[in-house]
């Protein structure tokens, strides 16, 4: 085990904050494995999972190398808010610090959009493979042109994040939502049997679309590479990324008994493990995850037993009174997921909300990953 610690940022006080790089490296590394932890500070239980894997590691070596970095935002883990940590935007700008990715294909500084064809057919001779490795080199090289930038601290974090993980072959970026199922962010691509290995039952799959969250950043590119590659080929690859945003349940929660199930499901990914039938699990398309808003302001009663669920349309999931209603005794607003088909994921923390403010996420046309 390695430790490197990169320089990030310092504060007012003289601080200096830095991202805590833990390598595991084996002689013949079956794969690159990256997983960070906590790029939105107050999302805790990624660190949990961390902390178990490398508990694992010590125990159980495998030929695999591993990037861990548990502390994504170490200057943000220190915004507390009363008893919160407010971890998800940057206090000061309002900037979100899980959108500061850039897209690599197109102009850094000096250097122009990278020409997918020109690439593929200026190195026509290459093998996938080896053209993979070169666009891998492509890509860092464009990333140090980056970091040489004046970029505001969101986006400077995003830059070192990106270049820590830009030669794995599986990246993890671990979240939490507010009261939530564990569920999983995977591109499109990777809608396989093989996900059944993880231990969560739901998947939203992304579209081949540019984000500047961390997980479309890295798999973006390739897959936009690998689609060009086919074309001008005539071939049927896939692209060879498997990057996810994996939220692991509530925010502000560090769970380290949840932490090693989730961790089980995580490696058994990676080594793709025969598949065990056991229970159902879902998908939606990204463009089927909604969020429910309040229909009115107040406060909300949530029937925390619907989590996970599978659900009907007009089926219930909270109930809420306005000031109105409980000044006068009269019955609470109903609030019910609109169609069938539809799963509850997550709901919002507090109680008391405004009108529009997000009550729930759903998953709608929900299928099962066979």
């Amino acid at each position: 085990m390695n430790i490197r610690e990169v320089p990030l940022r310092k504060t007012i006080s003289g601080l200096n904050h830095t991202l805590s790089v833990i390598e595991y490296t084996v002689d013949k590394p079956k794969a690159n494995i990256y997983m960070q932890a906590a790029l939105h500070a107050g999302e805790l239980n990624g660190i949990a999972i961390i902390q178990a894997l490398q508990t694992y590691l010590k125990e159980n070596p495998l030929d695999f190398n591993f990037k861990l970095i548990p502390f994504a935002n170490p200057f943000a883990m220190d915004v507390k808010v009363g008893e919160y940590t407010y971890g998800r935007f940057d206090a000061k700008t309002g900037d979100n610090w899980n959108r500061g990715f850039k897209n690599l294909l197109e102009p850094i500084a000096d250097q122009p959009k990278i020409n997918l064809e020109r690439f593929i057919c200026d190195n026509s001779s290459d093998s996938f493979d080896l053209l993979c490795g070169k666009f891998t080199t492509l890509l860092k090289k464009r990333l140090e042109i980056l970091l040489s930038l004046e970029l505001a601290p969101y986006e400077r974090l995003a830059a070192l994040l990106h270049y820590e993980a830009v030669d794995a072959d599986f990246s993890f970026d671990l979240h939490n939502d507010s009261i939530s199922v564990p569920y999983v962010y995977a591109p499109e691509y990777l809608n396989t049997t093989r996900l059944k290995h993880f231990n969560s039952d739901y998947f939203v799959l992304t579209p081949n679309e540019i984000s500047t969250c961390f997980n479309q950043a890295i798999f973006y590119p390739w897959w936009q590479f690998t689609d060009a590659w086919n074309e001008i080929k005539n071939d049927d690859k896939l692209p060879p990324k498997h990057a996810f945003t994996y939220e692991t349940g509530n925010k502000e929660s560090f769970d380290v008994d949840s932490a090693k199930k989730l961790l089980s499901g995580i490696l058994a990914y990676i080594k793709n493990d025969t598949v065990s039938l056991g229970a159902s699990k879902y998908a939606c398309h990204e463009r089927d995850f909604f969020r429910i808003r309040a229909q009115n302001g107040g406060l909300i009663d949530y029937d925390d037993s619907k989590l996970g669920q599978v659900l009907v349309e007009n089926e219930r999931i909270a109930r809420l009174y306005t000031k109105e209603h409980i000044i006068s005794g009269n019955e609470s607003i109903d609030i019910k997921v609109p169609c069938d088909n539809s799963a509850l994921i997550t709901r919002t923390a507090s109680s008391s909300v405004h009108e529009g403010d997000e009550v729930a996420k759903v998953m709608r046309n929900i299928f099962s990953i066979d």
